[in-house]
């Protein structure tokens, strides 16, 4: 790696010092390397026709200089690049360079337009390809090769790229291009090599875009009936674009077979990947373990005098083995473009050639094609003809994998890929480098050489023994490809899985306070979402609100009821205050929830935004009251927290620690008023009906299970035997059929005991932090619980009610929170969502005994207003308020997309009003000015 800027060979003794790494993130399209890599667009940092003709000048003028004078351009299906191969002709045609195409038919790929490229005389190679999807947008890449497939020099980059152009008139008629449409490498003379009689073991194909190994296979079915036929169009509703994991793909295969082969072959690009039937289940075997597979089969049956080219980053133990058995081998650097020029020349003699490169290993017969064995269908046939090799012989190829890893010093490779921007980028080196745990001990770092015509930032991160990182930003698709090397010398596998996860959360840190926004380009689709969202709202609020209804007039009449409330709270001053405060009580209660949410992860030292802790709680408000058992306000919790890019890990902590001190907190306040409830309450305690006798039992069994999951949840917290017999048991659920888990199940074990060491770490941290807890238990829990401002409305009802309310003294308060927090005891784990019926009938249960013994109706009145005030009117509210923020924040998400795209192309500002929501400008004062004059209306009407 040429290297323009390397830094602290120590870097342990910087630890205390914030350092910050400054990249170039500029760029600017131009001949680099042989190619050329851009966005479509305007502007400087974007390719279009302008672009294109001034290179096609300059590429001309070298052309003619050195006499080259007969092109072939490649382009795949795509507008953009057939359009940008017709601007490189024109410009030819006027210097007398004749032009050849070579489309995109029968699925065949730039490689072969090569291959053709080689073996017929030209002079000069140009391959143009778009690529398009949601998140590089339209993406060209350019190749430029002279013959032999040899790259431009330094000399002739530099031509190209501070070329001048004169104007230039050129014929911009549509000519008719010579093009080469019926050339395709031919599968079948290779029949000798790949025998498909007597096969031992079953084979499926599935393949959506090879048209080639399905002739084939076609072709030669008659000669095996292990040969499934090939599957073509069963992935056709999926996306290949390399940043999704492929597990649902994988999934959508498995549930399709029905012949029970033995292995699975899914052809992709210029790769394959192969999954085994074990037992009853189908595991994919890794890239990296397949490569060790392979290995191990050419060194049993390939002769020595074969050529070997061996990328740079493979692990030695690979080479050392490769080098006890042959002597032609050549390392190459795969970022410098050489591969092909090496490759040319060891094939030029019709050599076989092996190249490893990362996890792949392609294997080129002694023949006259040069790319075949780059080809997705060879290396299908090639894999075939190794699995019957090993069945053959009596090997299990798991085992004889697991052999080599046990007998070798094995590097476990893993590569990991993020969408980031430039900032995202930066933020994640300095996390990884300058504000490193102990668990990443890295010694020192080393920058590749930066330009504006270099469209990758690559590093590479030292760590002790020989392992380290590699690290590569693309400047245009804004995407982080982190390798790590780690030897099994020096860590076990669970360490290097745990080493993985936790550079994902350093990526994840990096991005909580520049959020990545993906924007759903379907209209309808959001549309759809929206209406589904709203009638979800509003269908529970209903059914909520009839189960209430009924509850609540079961004894009485609802119209007499509503003319009572009518006359208790919003007949004067007074009882109005009471409405009031009650209405300002829910934003009280979510501030305090947001200042304890905040207090909390700020212990672990994670900067917090009070509005997150705020938004999140009326969120948690709506959701908790929404669903039984009220567990849909954890979740809520979890989503939007993860959303807005708070470690998942500290997150856990917090809501585990927020739960336990919920639990723990009303078991100490039980212990506390219950017993005086019994006094006060005896009523209640003798069983001289059903009600007072499954009110007795359903209290005990709260009891009971706050206990009960008090323990749990500290237990499953702390425990860590536990807690790893769950995550094995977890796993193995994954892993049954119907759910297609194909994921490695140690590393599936692995990632789930990461993530609960570190969720252990930070909740005992918590946990031991006396000095907090004892302030969330006071000021955040107890004391909000004995300041209880229904005891007003208890007041208002029976002032209201004929009662002489001059006699209320203190005791008849503390009477009235023992009776509350019976109450909220017998409702601690409520099945019903918000609590309806059941705490309506324990509210009428308890609460008689302030009132006459036949005062049904004004039973009836407290109940209803409690409800009303500390149920129904938060619940409304912070409905309104959960959909104002989920439109707000798709507001928002849209012009930090306009921000963004301006700031890459200053010229889009002329295509924008403005760069900014007004959303919550327009929409806030209007709900508080709606919301003020309800209020004034209630106070003055």
């Amino acid at each position: 790696m040429s290297s323009a800027l390397e830094l602290n060979s120590n870097i342990s003794s910087n630890a205390n010092k914030k350092t910050f790494l400054a990249f170039n993130f500029d760029y600017l399209p131009g001949f680099y390397k042989s190619k050329i890599i851009a966005k479509i667009g305007e502007g400087n940092q974007f390719i279009n026709e302008n672009f294109i003709f001034s290179k096609a000048v300059a590429l001309a003028n070298l052309l003619q200089k050195k006499q080259l004078n007969k092109v072939l351009i490649y382009h795949n299906d795509n507008d953009f690049s057939l359009a940008f191969a017709g601007i490189f002709s024109r410009i030819f045609k006027e210097f007398k360079i004749q032009t050849v195409y070579f489309g995109d038919f029968e699925n065949n790929k730039i490689t072969i337009a090569k291959e053709f490229f080689v073996n017929n005389d030209f002079d000069f190679f140009i391959g143009i390809q778009s690529i398009f999807n949601e998140k590089t947008a339209k993406t060209i890449e350019m190749f430029f090769n002279h013959k032999q497939l040899a790259l431009l020099t330094l000399e002739d980059e530099k031509f190209l790229n501070n070329f001048t152009i004169n104007e230039v008139n050129y014929d911009n008629e549509s000519k008719e291009i010579p093009k080469i449409d019926n050339y395709f490498m031919d599968l079948n003379y290779q029949t000798n090599k790949f025998p498909l009689n007597d096969l031992k073991n079953k084979y499926e194909f599935f393949d959506n875009n090879n048209n080639r190994l399905e002739v084939f296979l076609k072709a030669n079915l008659n000669k095996s009936e292990n040969i499934l036929p090939i599957k073509t169009n069963i992935l056709s509703k999926f996306s290949l674009n390399k940043f999704k994991s492929n597990i649902a793909i994988w999934r959508k295969i498995f549930s399709s077979l029905k012949n029970k082969p033995d292995f699975v072959f899914w052809l992709k690009e210029d790769e394959v990947q192969v999954a085994y039937l074990q037992k009853f289940f189908y595991k994919v075997i890794s890239e990296e373990d397949f490569q060790l597979l392979v290995l191990d089969y050419i060194l049993k049956n390939h002769l020595a005098n074969a050529f070997f080219l061996i990328s740079k980053d493979t692990p030695d133990f690979i080479l050392e083995k490769i080098k006890t058995s042959f002597n032609n081998i050549q390392i190459f650097n795969p970022e410098n473009g050489e591969l092909e020029k090496l490759f040319f020349k060891i094939k030029e003699n019709q050599n076989e050639v092996f190249v490893l490169n990362n996890n792949k290993i392609f294997w080129s017969p002694k023949d006259q094609y040069l790319f075949l064995g780059q080809d997705s269908s060879f290396i299908a046939l090639w894999y075939l003809q190794i699995l019957e090799f090993y069945k053959e012989n009596n090997l299990n190829i798991i085992e004889v994998i697991d052999f080599i890893k046990q007998n070798h010093n094995f590097v476990f490779k893993n590569k990991m890929q993020f969408f980031a921007d430039n900032k995202t980028f930066s933020n994640f080196v300095d996390q990884l480098i300058f504000e490193q745990s102990n668990k990443i001990n890295i010694i020192n770092y080393e920058i590749s050489e930066q330009n504006f015509n270099n469209n990758i930032i690559s590093i590479k991160i030292g760590l002790p023994k020989n392992d380290y990182l590699k690290i590569t930003y693309s400047k245009i698709h804004e995407s982080v490809e982190v390798s790590s090397f780690f030897h099994s010398s020096n860590y076990s596998y669970k360490e290097s899985v745990f080493l993985e996860y936790e550079i994902q959360n350093k990526m994840k840190i990096a991005k909580k306070d520049n959020l990545q926004i993906v924007q759903s380009s379907n209209k309808y689709k959001n549309i759809l979402k929206f209406g589904f969202f709203i009638s979800a709202i509003i269908s529970i609020i209903f059914l909520l609100l009839y189960k209430f209804y009924n509850a609540s007039f079961s004894n009485g009449s609802p119209t007499e009821i509503f003319n009572k409330f009518y006359e208790y709270f919003l007949s004067d001053n007074l009882a109005k205050s009471v409405v009031i405060i009650n209405f300002a009580l829910f934003w009280v209660s979510n501030l305090i929830i947001g200042m304890q949410l905040k207090r909390i992860l700020r212990t672990q030292n994670i900067k917090v935004k009070f509005k997150h802790m705020f938004v999140g709680s009326i969120i948690a408000y709506f959701m908790q009251f929404s669903t039984p058992f009220s567990f849909g306000g954890e979740i809520s919790y979890y989503w939007y927290f993860n959303k807005k890019g708070y470690p998942l890990k500290n997150v856990s902590a917090t809501l585990t620690y927020n739960a336990l001190i919920h639990q723990l907190s009303q078991l100490i306040i039980s212990l506390i008023f219950i017993p005086i409830g019994f006094y006060y309450f005896s009523e209640l305690f003798v069983f001289n009906s059903i009600e007072k006798i499954l009110f007795f039992v359903w209290l005990i069994i709260n009891i009971f299970l706050n206990v009960v999951v008090l323990a749990i949840i500290f237990i499953i917290s702390v425990w860590k035997k536990l807690q790893y017999w769950l995550i094995k048991i977890f796993v193995k659920i994954l892993n049954l059929r119907y759910l297609h888990q194909i994921e490695d199940l140690k590393k599936n074990e692995f990632k789930y005991q990461f993530f609960i060491d570190n969720f252990k770490i930070h909740f005992l941290e918590i946990f031991a932090n006396k000095k907090l807890l004892f302030e969330v238990l006071f000021f955040y829990k107890f004391l909000p619980f004995v300041i209880n401002f229904s005891f007003l409305t208890l007041l208002i009802t029976m002032k209201n009610g004929g009662y002489n309310i001059g006699m209320i003294s203190a005791i008849d308060y503390l009477k009235f929170i023992s009776g509350n927090t019976i109450l909220a005891m017998s409702n601690n784990l409520s099945p019903s969502p918000g609590g309806v019926g059941f705490v309506d009938l324990t509210t009428k249960i308890v609460f008689q005994n302030f009132f006459k013994a036949n005062d049904l109706l004004n039973l009836n009145i407290f109940n209803f207003a409690n409800r009303l005030f500390n149920w129904f009117i938060p619940y409304f509210v912070s409905s309104i308020a959960i959909i104002t923020v989920w439109i707000g924040e798709k507001r928002n998400d849209k012009y930090q997309e306009i921000k963004k795209a301006i700031e890459i192309n200053p010229q889009l500002k002329t295509q924008f009003s403005r760069s900014h929501s007004r959303f919550y400008w327009i929409t806030l004062p209007l709900l508080f000015a709606i919301g003020a004059s309800l209020l004034l209306l209630v106070f003055f009407h």
